[in-house]
């Protein structure tokens, strides 16, 4: 069995630029927290729920409640809800990515997404985009923080109910953040970058050593996936 596994804020949607206002502004609001630090990739891990637990530690000096969590999550959706509601071009697919997503079965690839944002508005962000995603196996910053263990678990889902004592599956992970492919690296799975420059050659920098403009050339993601494939398996 072979796992494509999409992360989804600039990877399957541009949607990073409008994820970044939204949670900014749902700090603020929901915590009064000011001036918070965007290099995402300078936090222990680069998903929702570990972001604003560290944010917690770092401007209050505490852990954060689930209660606490729960209402930035909820503030933090509710902003997404009325971008989409307003200034739905703000969630534009990544090109190409709704048709490959389409075209990864028929190709011997089983998609599935791990993504560092919440459920709730991962999905919002989805169907805005007008991606057919919301069936896939899938895990989000609910279930995990750590990014590596959000991915095992959307692979797992992918295999559930598949026939017990199938070998283990090949899995590449398609992402754009360093973060991405660290989380890669760190489990011995496959990487794809998405993205352009400047942020392609840090990618590069990091290990990726296929990083592609976008999802558009659907033949050169199969050809980048089976070469992965063949990595990982041997």
């Amino acid at each position: 069995m072979r796992l494509a596994i999409f992360d989804l804020d600039g990877t399957l949607a541009q949607t990073s630029a409008v994820d970044d206002a939204c949670w900014i502004r749902a700090v603020e609001e929901a915590w009064g927290i000011r001036d918070i630090c965007t290099d995402w990739g300078a936090y222990r891990h680069s998903t929702d729920e570990a972001i604003a637990t560290e944010i917690m530690e770092r401007h209050a000096g505490r852990p954060a409640t689930r209660q606490d969590l729960n209402r930035l999550r909820d503030r933090f959706a509710a902003l997404i809800e009325i971008e989409a509601s307003e200034r739905p071009e703000r969630f534009t697919p990544t090109p190409g990515a709704a048709a490959l997503l389409r075209l990864l079965p028929s190709h011997g690839w089983t998609p599935a997404l791990a993504t560092g944002g919440w459920q709730r508005t991962a999905l919002i962000k989805l169907r805005t985009a007008r991606i057919d995603a919301e069936d896939l196996p899938a895990a989000f910053a609910d279930d995990a923080q750590p990014r590596e263990e959000i991915i095992d678990l959307a692979a797992r889902r992918a295999m559930a109910g598949v026939a017990a004592g199938i070998a283990t599956p090949t899995i590449v992970y398609i992402g754009d953040g360093v973060w991405d492919v660290t989380a890669a690296h760190r489990r011995g799975y496959g990487f794809i970058g998405v993205a352009r420059e400047p942020r392609a050659t840090q990618l590069r920098a990091a290990g990726a050593d296929t990083v592609l403009p976008d999802l558009a050339d659907a033949e050169r993601v199969l050809a980048s996936l089976n070469q992965r494939s063949a990595r990982t398996s041997s």
